[in-house]
């Protein structure tokens, strides 16, 4: 065991966290709301997964005009209209409960909508540790002495005075900075 940490039962390993962004296009109306509230009322069963509320995005409608004689009636026409719509919603959670749903989605979406899947944030587990550290607090303008700058030359005599502390400050001494008066 040489170098290697041990966990105990109560050691909890965190895993990354994803946030990803589920888009359905479809061009039938009901039978595309069906499968996208069949899909939706799945992610709010999953245990580990945060569900937003679907989007709706305006409907695409796209015009074709074809002509139906190819000689002689040439104002004879034929219009078609290709209607497209969207839904979207947000899931997020560990890497493992997502990539489940993400199979799970894979197998269970019916054939009127189309998904696709975009990854909006991905945390790796080692940021996860360093961001649920506590970071020591931040000194106040005041306390660094910012507030008694008025013009450029008290600015410039300030960090002049601020690198010439920290060249003198010594590495081994564990004791706060001393406040800076100017």
């Amino acid at each position: 065991m040489s170098g290697a940490a041990s966990t105990t039962a109560s050691t909890v390993i965190p895993t990354s966290w994803r946030r990803l962004k589920l888009v359905f296009r479809g061009y039938e109306l009901q039978s595309f709301k069906s499968s996208v509230a069949q899909i939706y009322i799945a992610a709010l069963q999953c245990r580990g997964i945060k569900v937003s509320n679907i989007t709706r995005h305006p409907v695409k409608i796209k015009n074709a005009t074809l002509h139906r004689s190819p000689f002689v009636h040439s104002k004879s026409r034929e219009n078609f209209q290709r209607r497209t719509y969207m839904r979207s919603f947000y899931i997020e959670g560990d890497l493992i409960d997502t990539s489940n749903f993400e199979l799970f989605l894979a197998d269970n979406l019916h054939a009127g909508a189309a998904c696709k899947v975009y990854e909006n944030q991905f945390i790796p587990a080692d940021s996860l540790v360093s961001l649920t550290m506590p970071l020591p607090p931040l000194p106040s303008a005041g306390d660094m002495g910012f507030d008694k700058l008025e013009t450029m030359e008290d600015f410039e005599q300030f960090s002049f005075k601020l690198t010439q502390k920290e060249l003198n400050a010594s590495p081994s001494s564990s004791s706060p900075s001393p406040s800076l008066d100017v």
